[in-house]
């Protein structure tokens, strides 16, 4: 009997973010399939924050140890990492910025295994936000020598194109979502859409410069200006927590803006919030935004570059889009909804059959899987398990005569 496919996810934590939230949904779905997944997290841990753990069924090791830091123990950290390697038919990263994209590379060099790359944003944007002039050639000839670059958005793709990536190795694999598991978590006791006016805005995320949150907080205190006493929820941590923490009092939002840090689930507070305000300068898919339409929430959020608001939105179809970087159309589009909630409220209502149509977790898994097994079959030296289990499932699907 041939042993099951093997897959190593190396991520540089298991900080709770969107993406981290979105591959462990896939390895959910690998996992029913049969397949055997490892991850491979670089650190323990940021802040003290708790980590979100791989689902059921999947192995987990850590490239450093309760007593040495990953970069201490760097020469461990490499043993335990080209044993999993080793071990596994493909070795796949989930950021175009983190330590883990060259720290894999090599790793799937060593070993001579697929080094596959998923894309979660705008590479050359995230590469100008994130690494300096010195660090971005290393990423960046990480990134174009990859076996196969998967992108959540097409924006993504044209992206690594312009960056050196091969067309040919390129895949859109967007991201996907369980409409009926995120209502069942959104909403345990029943619906939970509010039936007052004075429920508050939220915004969900990781507090850092490109979500844009500074830009959402000078809107707010426009609109109270303007005479609307609304209030925020900002839910989430990140490093410009407390920058955005002194902006607010500086605004005279102290009473107004609620920082909870971070939520293990979220979902009840932005299934009870007057609307989702999703206001990023550059974004790929964003899980939070998907889940806001699930749960039937009014949305507004900016038509950034990276493209995903603008798909998931339908164009504006399901919520309203807005000009990036613009503190005016955010605060056009939240008075619009408060003085007029119905037509969000609509648009929100029609999202799930959009949703279900165009953002499924299964297909998306099957892409993916399938984008391994062909870089796997197109080896000159080692056509590997990945080869052998596509070879299987298209005699499958060929009908006999």
């Amino acid at each position: 009997m041939s042993r099951p496919c093997s897959i190593l996810i190396v991520v540089d934590t298991l900080t709770d973010n969107g993406s981290l939230r979105w591959v462990h949904k896939l390895a959910a779905l690998w996992l029913e399939a049969s397949w055997a997944v490892v991850y491979l997290s670089l650190k323990r841990g940021v802040d003290g924050r708790p980590p979100l753990m791989p689902p059921a069924g999947a192995s987990l090791t850590y490239g450093d140890t309760a007593e040495r830091r990953f970069r201490r123990g760097l020469p461990g950290a490499v043993l335990r990492a080209l044993r999993a390697a080793r071990a596994a038919d493909a070795v796949m990263v989930i950021s175009e910025v983190e330590l883990s994209l060259p720290f894999a590379y090599v790793i799937a060099r060593l070993v001579r295994r697929p080094f596959v790359v998923y894309v979660q944003n705008v590479p050359e944007r995230s590469h100008e936000i994130h690494l300096n002039r010195w660090r971005s050639p290393l990423w960046r000839h990480c990134l174009t020598h990859a076996d196969a670059v998967l992108c959540v958005a097409p924006a993504g793709a044209e992206s690594a194109a312009r960056m050196g990536v091969d067309r040919s190795k390129l895949t859109v694999a967007s991201t996907g979502i369980d409409v009926d598991m995120v209502r069942r978590l959104g909403s345990p006791d029943g619906p939970g859409r509010p039936q007052h006016t004075s429920a508050p805005l939220v915004a969900c995320g990781e507090l850092y410069h490109r979500k844009g949150y500074d830009l959402l907080l000078r809107a707010l205190a426009d609109v109270r200006r303007m005479g609307h006493p609304v209030r925020l929820v900002l839910i989430g941590e990140g490093q410009e927590g407390p920058t955005l923490k002194r902006l607010a009092q500086d605004l005279g939002l102290s009473e107004a803006v609620t920082f909870t840090g971070h939520l293990g689930n979220p979902l009840p507070e932005i299934a009870q919030s007057a609307a989702f305000v999703h206001c990023a300068r550059v974004e790929g898919v964003p899980q939070v935004l998907l889940e806001a339409i699930a749960l039937g929430v009014p949305t507004i959020a900016t038509d950034c570059d990276g493209g995903g608001p603008r798909m998931i939105l339908g164009g504006g179809a399901y919520g309203r889009l807005v000009e990036p970087e613009s503190v005016p159309a955010l605060v056009e589009a939240i008075l619009a909804h408060l003085n007029d909630p119905s037509q969000l409220t609509q648009q929100a209502a029609e999202g799930e059959i959009h949703l279900r149509e165009h953002f499924s977790p299964a297909r998306t898994a099957e892409i993916v899987l399938d984008v391994l097994a062909r870089v796997d079959e197109s080896r000159p030296r080692r056509r590997g398990a990945l080869s052998r289990w596509r070879e299987r499932r298209l005699s499958a699907a060929v009908p006999t005569p």
